[in-house]
């Protein structure tokens, strides 16, 4: 719902969210457009596999994945998300993963002012079409924390619905994930959370059940 934003330091399975976002929203439904920026062809496709572990074609069907290279501009994106449209689509989620690596791609002048410049216009641009569209398009935008813990470059917090923040916990393999901002429900702790990489999943500590997210 709305513009949603990941952020988390490399390596702590920000694409698992992505990738398990895209499926469910499928499921759901929606339109998919799921632009990868940081993995080969073959990955990305492994852990779309991974988590749905029996292929439904009905979802495959509604997820494009888009595989981004450099020299990326905001008019070569439209054109590639065109292409994966249908003419009766009502609902497009676009997920970008990862945001600050599109926008590396697309920087053609030096210095640290031409990438946040592009970074403000991207997420500018995500929130324009989600309000323009009147929520028909949604987007998940995977980016990174800063060193100071707030998401890289401030712009996406102050533009986005909710922001999901993803830190190394104490205990190996696990990370603490919380909602420092939400328009739309309670921010708080989730606590800490599990990887199962050959599920795509991440299971709730102390949970009972299995609460994989």
């Amino acid at each position: 719902q709305g513009m949603s934003v990941i952020a988390g330091a490399p390596k702590l399975g920000k694409s698992m969210v992505g990738v398990s976002t895209a499926v469910e929203a499928a499921r759901d439904g929606w339109r998919v457009i799921y632009v990868n920026a940081e993995l080969t062809r073959s990955a990305i496709v492994k852990r779309f596999r991974s988590y749905m572990g029996t292929i439904d074609e009905d979802v495959v069907r509604q997820i494009q994945i888009a595989n981004v290279g450099p020299g990326l501009s905001m008019e070569r994106f439209i054109d590639e998300v065109n292409t994966c449209v249908a003419v009766d689509d009502d609902r497009i989620l676009i997920v970008l993963d990862s945001i600050n690596r599109i926008v590396d791609l697309g920087v053609n002048e030096d210095g640290e002012h031409a990438y946040w410049s592009m970074l403000r216009a991207w997420s500018n641009w995500a929130m324009t079409s989600r309000r323009v569209s009147e929520g028909k398009i949604g987007w998940l935008i995977i980016s990174e924390l800063a060193a100071a813990g707030h998401v890289k470059g401030r712009t996406l917090e102050y533009t986005a619905d909710l922001v999901i923040r993803m830190r190394s916990a104490d205990i190996p393999n696990t990370v603490n994930i919380d909602v420092p901002y939400s328009r739309f429900s309670e921010s708080g702790e989730a606590g800490d959370h599990t990887r199962e990489f050959d599920r795509g999943r991440f299971i709730k500590l102390g949970n009972p059940f299995d609460g994989s997210i």
